[in-house]
């Protein structure tokens, strides 16, 4: 088994360099509410459920919202989920194409939900589908707005949860059990 780790860790960053690749050409695309094509445009869950679908770790007819996102993730590979609250930075074990979620809460009178979700390129910057909002429906808002895809350093500070994408990786196409 020794013999075969390093292997498989090759063919895992293989995978996560991809998905990463195609994610990246849309960098500086307009942000687009509901969004969850290439052509028509991103929203954030948008933007990562297609970078989870280009590694095979989603299913190719998904489509959900940041929240539902974290809780798909967190019921099938709940070891892979962590909650890191208002960290000062990511856990030693954070690696590039996992992903970040960020919580909303509107007012003290509702609940905290995951309302975001982005891409780490590093400890230090993420990727992701952002400053738009419900009324972002086109193009033109989105540029009156400053609403596109676009790198950004991470707000670790806002960060609620975190999702290990290489062991994902690594479970659905390398177990044994598969």
């Amino acid at each position: 088994m020794d013999n075969v780790a390093p292997y498989l860790s090759h063919r895992v960053a293989e995978i996560r360099q991809v998905g990463l690749d195609h994610i990246m050409r849309y960098d500086g695309k307009p942000y687009l509410w509901g969004g969850d094509d290439p052509v028509g445009g991103f929203d954030c869950s948008g933007l990562v459920c297609e970078y989870c679908k280009s590694m095979g770790i989603l299913p190719r007819k998904e489509r959900l919202t940041a929240n539902g996102l974290y809780w798909y993730f967190q019921q099938q590979y709940p070891e892979v989920c962590s909650h890191i609250n208002g960290a000062k930075e990511l856990p030693p074990w954070g690696e590039c194409g996992d992903l970040v979620f960020f919580f909303w809460k509107p007012d003290w009178t509702t609940e905290q939900r995951i309302s975001h979700v982005e891409i780490c390129l590093n400890n230090y910057q993420t990727i992701g589908a952002s400053g738009g909002g419900s009324d972002c429906i086109d193009a033109q808002v989105a540029i009156d707005k400053n609403a596109f895809i676009k790198v950004r350093p991470l707000r670790v500070s806002n960060v609620v949860a975190y999702v290990r994408v290489y062991d994902i990786i690594m479970d659905k196409w390398f177990s044994k059990e598969k």
